[in-house]
């Protein structure tokens, strides 16, 4: 019999037992004392028995009691510490447990709850026990039919949701709950555990994400800056919204489906480049339905958490960019042009001073009557029209810069209105304002701008018009699209009602020589755009085939107050003193000899400025100093004014000199007093302007006609 069976007798089979073997022992001790011991005294066979009968009572006892009975308890002890061991163990997986758990009964009591709860609620064990899970951690769900441990108690096996508790400070933790069942041997329900996963952060970072998501979508729809997510197989994965509002649904379209309407890949698709080189690739396209709108197209490739290769496209607007660009390109033909209109006026300049000089000289020595008088009269007005050539030329060259003054922009619209308007079929409608500010500029580079497009509106409107020219002031600031620098602006607008100009010709009105007309150079409009460039202003054309054209014109307004004019004085021409002509032309060297000599005065010639410096040092030394320099700015393989004029100044500090010149890269010219020249005239020049420049110097009066 195992010690399992001896456990399991009953108090009866034991008694039985005990009592069986007592008498059969009893039986066995009377039969070995009376056949083996008869002779022992009666005590001694009563003590014998006795002993014999404890013995074997004890021993039967002993292995069927109180030794089953001791293996029990020390079985019992065993279990015991194994089940205290494992609970221990349970206990320090549930108080270690990375999420916060609560065990509550069949009514929501708290029976116990985990140190990672404590830490989540801030609620300390002892004070949550025994109390309804509601009251220690409430959330949205509790006392409504979602709460996941009244489902529990209504048959579910396992609840996982997703919900938001109130913490013991009433801040909000997200988490996610999942409300398990225990149940006793026989499936009873006894309690109800509740596992909380703490996801605050996470949805803080989700809620980061998706503001950072609207900010980027609002940055880029107000910025006109495109975001879209391409695979290898051009797929749209991904598109902003603003995109999405014009282009519509993106569902089962390739990219350039989508965007362009094509049926097959783009010429210049970067998803292609950064396909091949895994790279940052970087093109430019447009979007032909949006107007045609240019954009720059950033590709930058990815992998996904699956190693599948992506292409994030950045499409930035770059309209304004283009439209730099064009400016930019025009600049450089207008500056590429002006090295060789600079050059050809130059070189022009000094024929034609020698031509108009010369016919002043001959008019000089004839009767204003005389037939060959009014012959040269004619070549000499001639002459001046090509002066008026050539001055465009210069215009628009390096060496054309404006001689500014504060001026009233009224003044010189109604004088340029006045001069093209006279005599067309076209009538000036002017709209100034009493208040329109005055500007900075020079006054016959201006009007030669207004002429040039007051002339182009008459021509637009041969059988006859009203051309409308507005002027108003304006401030520039950052947020304006004007090529221009923040300040204040005067901006003039001339409005013709002709038959406009087509769109395919309006980016190339201001290219030189570009014209839609017979016998017409092309340079109106030209120089017109160079000459608002050189006053640091901006010239911009509108026009609609059949409605007519706009020009405006943008001009810095003058900080200074207008200057009154002084009256012109005639000059007789005639004078005395020492004069020294320095010029590399020689026909200009011997007209201009002979026409000072004709008119008074001594004159000597120099070829360049070493000449120049050596006769003057030499006059000034011999006590007949000159009374008047005349210098020309360039002398080509020499040393010219600029230069020349240094030098003589540390000869004589009083110099009296006068610069000349057809051309020039330095701003000499308009600014000729900041270098010690103390007059300017400018070639080609007639008689009368040399004399006037050189009485103005020598300081003598003039006398009028």
């Amino acid at each position: 019999m195992d010690r399992t069976s001896m456990a399991r007798i009953s108090p009866l089979g034991l008694l039985i037992i005990t009592t069986i073997a007592l008498f059969v022992s009893e039986a066995v001790i009377m039969l070995f004392l009376g056949l083996l011991l008869p002779l022992l005294p009666l005590w001694l066979e009563v003590v014998l028995d006795a002993f014999v009968l404890i013995s074997l009572g004890f021993l039967v006892l002993y292995f069927s009691l109180f030794r089953p009975m001791n293996l029990h308890i020390l079985e019992r002890e065993r279990s015991e510490e194994k089940a205290k061991h494992a609970f221990n163990e349970l206990n320090q997986i549930f108080q270690s447990a990375a999420d916060g758990m609560l065990v509550i009964d069949k009514d929501f009591t708290v029976m116990r709850v985990n140190k990672t709860f404590e830490k989540l609620t801030g609620i300390r064990g002892e004070e949550a026990v025994g109390k309804k899970c509601h009251e220690v951690f409430p959330g949205l769900q509790c006392h409504t039919l979602l709460c996941p441990a009244t489902k529990i108690t209504h048959g579910e096996e396992r609840v996982e949701c997703e919900t938001v508790k109130k913490n013991r400070d009433g801040s909000d933790i997200h988490c996610i709950l999942t409300a398990t069942p225990f149940c006793d041997p026989t499936g009873k329900l006894i309690g109800i555990v509740e596992d909380f996963k703490d996801i605050t952060e996470r949805k803080h970072a989700e809620n980061e994400i998706r503001s950072l998501k609207q900010q980027i979508e609002f940055i880029l729809g107000a910025t006109k800056t495109g975001l879209d997510i391409i695979d290898e197989d051009f797929n749209i994965r991904y598109i902003d919204p603003e995109w999405q509002g014009v282009y519509g649904d993106p569902t089962g379209k390739k990219c350039y489906e989508y965007f362009t309407g094509r049926d097959k890949v783009c010429p210049s698709c970067g998803v292609l480049r950064a396909c091949e080189t895994k790279t940052m690739t970087s093109t430019e396209g447009i979007l032909p339905k949006e107007g045609n709108r240019p954009v720059q197209i950033n590709t930058i490739p990815f992998q996904n958490a699956e190693g599948e290769w992506l292409f994030a496209e950045i499409c930035v607007d770059i309209t304004e960019r283009k439209k730099i660009e064009e400016e930019r390109m025009k600049a450089q033909k207008l500056e590429s042009l002006g090295l060789l209109a600079g050059g050809i006026a130059h070189d022009f300049n000094n024929l034609l001073t020698a031509i108009i000089g010369n016919i002043g000289f001959i008019k000089m020595n004839l009767v204003p009557g005389d037939e060959s008088f009014s012959a040269l009269k004619m070549a000499e007005k001639a002459s001046l029209r090509a002066k008026d050539l050539t001055q465009q030329l210069i215009t628009f060259s390096r060496g054309g810069e404006p001689i500014k003054k504060t001026a009233s922009p009224s003044a010189l619209i109604h004088e340029s209105a006045s001069f093209v308007l006279s005599g067309s079929n076209v009538r000036g409608d002017l709209q100034l304002p009493d208040g329109l500010a005055f500007v900075e500029v020079d006054e016959g580079q201006i009007n030669q701008c207004l002429n040039n497009i007051l002339l182009n509106a008459v021509q637009a409107m041969p059988e006859g018009g009203v051309v409308t020219i507005r002027g108003e002031n304006i401030t520039v600031g950052d947020n304006d699209s004007l090529p221009l620098t923040q300040g204040a602006y005067v901006k003039i607008s001339i409005e013709d009602r002709g038959h406009g100009i087509p769109s395919k010709y309006l980016s190339k009105i201001f290219d030189p020589y570009f014209t839609t007309r017979q016998k017409e150079s092309g340079l109106g409009l030209t120089t017109a755009y160079y000459i608002i460039r050189k006053h640091g202003g901006h010239i911009q054309v509108e026009s609609s085939p059949g409605k007519g054209t706009t020009c405006h014109i943008f001009l810095p307004a003058s900080r200074f107050p207008l200057k009154a004019k002084s009256k012109d004085t005639l000059l007789v021409p005639s004078g005395t003193g020492k004069i020294l002509v320095m010029d590399d032309e020689e026909i200009l060297r011997d007209f201009t000899s002979r026409i000072l000599t004709k008119s008074g005065y001594d004159v000597e010639l120099s070829s360049e400025g070493v000449e120049a410096i050596q006769r003057y040092r030499e006059a000034k030394d011999s006590g007949c100093p000159f009374d008047v320099v005349i210098m020309d700015l360039t002398i080509p393989g020499g040393i010219g004014g600029k230069k020349t004029i240094r030098e003589l100044l540390e000869i004589d500090p009083d110099i009296k000199a006068i610069v000349s010149s057809g051309y020039s890269d330095d701003p000499i010219m308009a600014n000729y007093g900041e270098y010690g020249f103390k007059g300017v005239v400018a070639k080609p020049y007639t008689l009368e302007e040399l004399l006037h420049a050189i009485r103005t110097v020598m300081g003598k009066p003039l006398a009028k006609n």
